[in-house]
C-alpha cells in the first residue's frame, strides 16, 4: 500500500506536535494507543515522548495505555533471528576477520595488499580487522555487502580490483563463522528483509520526525507497509512537501539551494575565544534560571566544552545530565588494564611504579598483604629507583629483597603480589584467568558507596563476558591468543563502550545535534557551532569516499555527505522556526580549540538570503580586537597551599643547602622543607643531576678516606684507585647490567675521575693534605638564632709546610663555577629589588651585592670553633670538559663578607618563623615545581596567606 506523508508544521517544537497528534488519535475513554508503534529518531527522544504524553495525561487526569515507542534501529531486529545463539557475536566477527588476515597469502589478493605490511602480527590483524568490520557495518546500514557494492558499481569503480578482492575476503570470513557453526548477521538480514516478523498487536506505524533514519530500516517499513499502514509525520508545513521525499528526508537537491531566513535577532551568533567562553556563556545563563531544565536545553557539539561547562554547573548546584553517555576510555579502570597489559608485555620499573600509584591495586594490596602503607612504600620505591635504576622487576626485587626496613619489606609484599597476578594471567585458558584476575581486583569496588564507581565497574563486568566466551569459543581457540593479544581485543572493546549517568530530578542535559530537534525547551544554547561538528561530514575514508558514496547513492539508499549536509539544514530551521513565536536560539561558536587550533563558523550559518550574507560575513569574520583589549588568561581556581591560616614553622634544625633554596624561592622552600614535597620523574631511564653527583661524590668520598692512597701525589694510582672504585660502586648501586643510557654516563663519570686523579696529585705536590671528609656539621653543633644548622662538608685540607687550611665542595654541573659568582651578584638598576628583603643584599665598595647562596661562608663560621677563622673555600669543580677541572677557591671570602651571609642567615631565619613563603620563584631561577603552577604562580596560586601581615603582599610580576 502507498505511505501516507502528514504534515505537522514546525511553529511548535516536534515534541509537543507528535504527543497531541497521538492523544487525538487514541480511543476513549481511556486513551489506549498500544496498538500503535511509534518510530523516532533516537532513544533520548523516545523517552522525551513517553514523558510528553504522560505529563499530557496526568494534567487533565486521563489514563493512558502508552505506545510502542522505538528507535529505527529496533526494525533491524525484526529482521534478525530471534536466536542468536547461532549467530556470530560483534566479538566473534572481529576475531573471524582476525583469523583471515593471519591466514591469507597475500599474493592472492595483489590489489589489496600491494605492498605486505612490514610487520604481521596480531596487532596488524586486529587493527585491519577492525577498519574492515566499519567497512561492512557502513554498507550494512544500507543492507548493503562488500559484494553487493562491488556488483552495484561494476565498471564504474576506479580501483575495481581492489573492491573484488574485498568481496573475496569477505566471502572468506563469511565461510570462515560457517565453519565454526556461526552465521553472518548481514546475510541473515538480507535473507529475511521481505518477510520481517511482524510484531503483535501492532495494527498502525508512524515514522515521526525521522530526517535520516537507517536506511536498512526503511527497507523493513516497506516490507511493513504491506501488512499495516505506515504514516510518515514530517515537522514542517505542507507547503513544503516537495522539499521532503516519501520517507521524510529532506532532499539534498532542495535544502543545498534554500536560504533560511533568521536574522541574527532572532538567533544570535556568539563567537568566543575557545571552549572556556562558550562554556562560561552556557553556563552563566543556565545558572541565572531558577528552573532551567524546565526553560533551557545546552546543546554540546564540540566535546572539549564538555568539561569546563560540567564543572561549572556543578559549582553552581546544577547537575549535568548526558544521555549519549560518556566513553570508557579515559576511566581509570581501563587505565589500570593498559598497565597490566604492559607488564605482560615487558616487566618493566615504570609500569609497576604506574601500577602501584593506581587506586584499585592499592586497595587490593591494602586487603592482601599483612601491611601495606601505600604512599610511604612509593616515595621509598622512587627514592630508591632513583639512585638505583633498576630497568625491570627482577632488579627491583634483588635491590629490595634482604633489606629491613619496612617499606623495603612492603615493596617486595607487592613485587611478589604483581608477579602472582601476573603468573595467573598467563595460566591457560588465558580469556578465564584474565576474568578471575580483573573480577578479584575490580569485585571490592562494585558494591562501592558512589554511584559512578559502581556504574563503571559494572559497565567492565559485563562487557568483559561476552568476550571471554568468544575467545573460549572455536574461533578463539583456533586463533590461539596470547594473553598480550587477549588484553589488546579487551582493550579493543573496552574503549568502545559508553557510561550512562543517573538522570537527577533537575538535572541540564547536555545534548547532540540530533537530539536537540525533539527538545521543547523555550531557549537553546548551541555551543560548538563550528564547520567540522555541523554540519556532520566523513572525510578521508580509506574505503568510501564521497565520490564513492555518491555513485552508491544513485542505486541505493546510503548516506553521504551532501545528504547529512541537507538534513542539518532542515534541522537548523527547523529548530529556529519552532521557537519564533516563543523563545530563542543562541549560536556559541570558537575562534580556535583548546590546543589553539583555528575553527571556522558552520555553513549552515551562511545559508541565508543574499542581501544578509555580507553582514553575516562581516559579524562572524571581523578582525580580531588589538592584543592590548584582550583578557588576560586567568585560571578556573586557584591552588590552595592551605587551608585557613598558615602553619606554624619552626625549625629545630636547618640544611645549609635550605638557604639557598629560600633565596631563590620561599615558595619552593615551603613546598620541600615544609610539606615534604619532592619533584618525581617517573620516566627516569638514567642518573640525574643529583644522583650523577652522588656517586662522584661516593667515590671521591672513599678516596679521601682511605689514608694509603690519599696521601699519593702519583696520578697513576689515584687513577686506578678512583676507576676501580668507580666500578665496585656501579656494580652495587645498578647491579651487573646496567642499561645503556646508565653505561654512556659512567664512561662521563670515569673520564671525570680520571682527570680529578691528575689534579689531586698535583694538589699533594703543591704540599696539600687532606685531613678531612665528609664532616657533619652537627658534630661541632654549629647554631644561628638557637637553630641547629647541618651540613656536610665534602673535604678539608691542610698545606703541609703553611699550615693554612682550605675547605673544598665537589662541584659536577656539566659547567664549573666559580664560587664568588655562584655566591653573589651585583644589584644593578636592572634588578628587580621589590621582592629583596634587606638582609639579602650589602654593600661592598661601591657596589651592592646580593646572596644566592650561603654555603661556603657557613662552612667558614661552623669550622671557626674547631679550627679558627683563617681558612680558606673554595670549589674541586669536575666539569664535562676535563680541561676546566680543578680547584678554584675563592680569595675574596673576608669578615666582611662572613658576616653579611650570617646577617642573611638569621633574617631568612626570621622570615620563616613569620610565615614568609612567598613569592614563588626569583629571576633566572629554575623551578621544578613549575608544572604545580603552569609557570604562573602569581595566577594559580592563593599566595596571600603565605605573606606574614607585617610584610608587603604586593609581589611584583617577574
Amino acid at each position: 500500500m502507498p505511505l501516507t506523508r502528514r504534515f505537522l508544521g514546525w511553529d511548535r517544537p516536534v515534541l509537543e506536535l507528535v504527543a497531541e497528534q497521538l492523544l487525538a488519535e487514541a480511543s476513549q475513554p481511556v486513551l489506549d494507543l498500544s496498538h500503535l508503534m511509534v518510530v523516532v529518531p533516537t532513544r533520548n527522544a523516545g523517552r522525551r515522548l513517553r514523558e510528553m504524553l504522560a505529563h499530557l495525561t496526568a494534567r487533565d487526569n486521563r489514563a493512558i495505555c502508552p505506545p510502542r515507542v522505538v528507535p529505527p534501529e529496533f526494525l533491524l531486529s525484526l529482521i534478525s533471528p530471534s536466536d542468536t545463539g547461532g549467530i556470530a557475536s560483534p566479538q566473534e566477527a572481529l576475531l573471524g576477520w582476525s583469523a583471515v588476515l593471519g591466514s591469507i597469502s597475500f599474493d592472492d589478493f595483489p590489489a589489496l595488499f600491494p605492498v605486505p605490511p612490514a610487520t604481521r602480527d596480531f596487532r596488524w590483524a586486529l587493527s585491519s580487522a577492525k577498519s574492515l568490520n566499519e567497512l561492512r557495518s557502513t554498507l550494512g546500514e544500507a543492507g548493503l555487502s562488500i559484494a553487493d557494492a562491488c556488483r552495484s558499481l561494476s565498471g564504474n569503480l576506479e580501483e575495481e580490483a581492489r573492491w573484488e578482492d574485498l568481496a573475496r575476503l569477505e566471502e572468506r570470513l563469511v565461510q570462515t563463522l560457517a565453519a565454526f557453526g556461526k552465521g553472518d548477521l548481514l546475510t541473515l538480514r538480507q535473507s529475511n528483509l521481505h518477510s520481517p516478523t511482524f510484531p503483535p498487536g501492532i495494527t498502525g506505524i508512524r515514522l515521526t520526525a525521522c530526517p535520516d533514519p537507517v536506511p536498512l530500516a526503511l527497507q523493513v517499513l516497506q516490507g511493513l507497509n504491506e501488512v499495516v499502514p505506515v504514516e510518515v509525520w514530517i515537522h514542517a508545513p505542507e507547503s513544503m512537501s516537495d522539499c521532503f521525499d516519501g520517507w521524510g528526508r529532506p532532499v539534498p537537491e532542495v535544502w543545498l539551494q534554500r536560504r533560511i531566513d533568521f536574522p541574527l535577532e532572532e538567533a544570535p551568533v556568539h563567537v568566543l575565544a575557545g571552549p572556556d567562553g562558550q562554556a562560561a556563556l552556557a553556563g552563566e545563563a543556565i545558572l541565572r534560571c531558577e528552573e532551567p531544565s524546565a526553560t533551557v536545553t545546552v546543546g554540546v557539539l564540540d566535546e572539549e566544552v564538555t568539561g569546563p561547562l560540567r564543572r561549572l554547573l556543578e559549582r553552581g548546584g546544577r547537575p549535568p545530565f548526558d544521555p549519549a553517555g560518556s566513553s570508557l576510555r579515559s576511566e581509570g579502570v581501563l587505565h589500570l588494564l593498559r598497565i597490566f597489559r604492559d607488564l605482560l608485555a615487558e616487566e618493566s620499573y615504570g609500569s609497576f611504579a604506574e601500577l602501584l600509584r593506581c587506586p584499585d591495586f592499592d586497595a587490593h594490596l591494602t586487603r592482601t598483604l599483612t601491611r601495606w602503607d601505600g604512599p610511604s612504600a612509593v616515595w621509598h620505591l622512587d627514592r630508591t629507583h632513583r639512585r638505583h635504576l633498576f630497568p625491570d622487576l627482577s632488579a627491583a626485587r634483588r635491590c629490595f629483597a634482604g633489606r629491613e626496613d619496612q617499606s623495603s619489606i612492603e615493596l617486595v609484599g607487592a613485587l611478589d603480589e604483581a608477579g602472582q597476578l601476573l603468573a595467573k594471567l598467563r595460566q591457560a585458558p588465558r580469556a578465564t584467568s584474565l576474568l578471575d584476575v580483573l573480577r578479584h581486583l575490580l569485585s571490592p569496588r562494585l558494591g562501592s558507596a558512589a554511584p559512578r564507581i559502581g556504574r563503571i565497574y559494572q559497565t567492565v563486568s559485563e562487557a568483559l563476558q561476552p568476550l571471554v566466551e568468544a575467545i573460549e569459543g572455536p574461533l578463539g581457540a583456533c586463533l590461539d591468543l596470547t594473553e598480550i593479544e587477549i588484553f589488546d581485543l579487551l582493550l579493543t572493546f573496552l574503549e568502545q563502550e559508553k557510561l550512562y549517568e543517573e538522570r537527577l530530578p533537575g538535572s541540564v542535559e547536555f545534548l547532540g545535534w540530533l537530539e536537540l530537534h525533539w527538545d521543547e525547551a523555550p531557549q537553546l544554547i548551541v555551543t560548538g557551532f563550528n564547520e567540522g561538528f555541523v554540519p556532520e561530514s566523513i572525510t578521508g575514508d580509506v574505503y568510501l569516499p564521497e565520490s564513492l558514496r555518491k555513485r552508491l547513492a544513485e542505486r541505493s539508499p546510503f548516506s553521504t555527505n551532501e545528504s547529512r549536509l541537507a538534513r542539518d539544514a532542515y534541522l537548523f530551521e527547523a529548530i529556529h522556526q519552532c521557537r519564533r513565536a516563543q523563545g530563542r536560539v543562541d549560536l556559541c561558536l570558537g575562534r580556535h580549540s583548546r590546543d589553539g587550533n583555528p575553527l571556522r563558523p558552520s555553513r549552515l550559518l551562511f545559508l541565508c538570503p543574499d542581501e544578509q550574507l555580507a553582514h553575516r560575513v562581516k559579524s562572524l569574520f571581523h578582525d580580531a580586537p588589538p592584543p592590548r583589549n584582550d583578557l588576560p588568561w586567568t585560571p578556573g581556581f586557584q591552588l590552595q597551599p592551605f587551608p585557613g591560616d598558615p602553619p606554624k614553622f619552626e625549625p629545630v634544625q636547618l640544611s645549609i643547602t635550605a638557604f639557598k633554596t629560600y633565596l631563590n624561592s620561599p615558595f619552593h622552600f615551603y613546598l620541600t622543607q615544609v610539606e615534604n614535597m619532592e619533584p618525581f620523574d617517573a620516566g627516569l631511564r638514567e642518573m640525574d643531576g643529583s644522583t650523577f653527583g652522588n656517586f662522584c661524590h661516593e667515590v671521591l668520598r672513599r678516596f679521601g678516606s682511605d689514608p694509603e692512597v690519599r696521601d699519593s701525589s702519583d696520578a697513576s694510582v689515584i687513577k686506578a684507585y678512583l676507576l676501580r672504585q668507580a666500578m665496585e660502586l656501579a656494580h652495587l648501586w645498578f647491579g651487573p647490567h646496567p642499561t645503556l643510557p646508565i653505561r654512556m654516563q659512567l664512561q662521563g663519570a670515569l673520564a671525570r675521575l680520571a682527570r680529578a686523579a691528575e689534579v689531586q696529585a698535583e694538589t699533594r705536590a703543591e704540599g696539600w693534605v687532606i685531613i678531612e671528609t665528609e664532616l657533619n656539621l652537627k658534630e661541632p653543633g654549629f647554631h644561628i638564632s638557637d637553630i641547629l644548622i647541618k651540613g656536610r662538608i665534602d673535604r678539608i685540607d691542610r698545606h703541609e709546610t703553611k699550615g693554612t687550611l682550605r675547605v673544598l665542595d665537589y662541584k659536577t654541573a656539566d659547567q664549573g663555577e666559580k664560587p664568588e659568582k655562584a655566591h653573589l651578584s651585583k644589584v644593578t638598576k636592572r634588578t628587580n629589588t621589590a621582592w629583596l628583603p634587606d638582609y639579602a643584599c650589602f654593600q661592598r665598595d661601591t657596589s651592592i651585592l646580593r646572596w644566592k647562596d650561603l654555603q661556603l661562608p657557613l662552612y667558614r663560621l661552623g669550622l671557626a670553633e674547631k679550627y679558627g677563622n683563617d681558612i680558606e673555600c673554595g670549589y674541586f669543580n669536575l666539569p664535562k670538559s676535563p680541561a676546566d677541572t680543578g680547584v678554584f677557591t675563592w680569595p675574596g671570602l673576608g669578615t666582611d663578607e662572613v658576616e653579611a651571609a650570617l646577617t642573611c642567615a638569621k633574617g631568612i631565619i626570621h622570615d620563616l618563623r613569620a610565615g614568609r613563603f612567598w613569592p614563588a620563584r626569583l629571576p633566572k631561577y629554575t623551578d621544578s615545581f613549575a608544572r604545580l603552577h603552569l609557570g604562573l604562580p602569581e595566577k594559580t596560586i592563593a599566595f596571600d596567606n603565605l605573606i606574614p601581615p607585617t610584610l608587603p603582599h604586593e609581589i611584583p610580576a617577574e
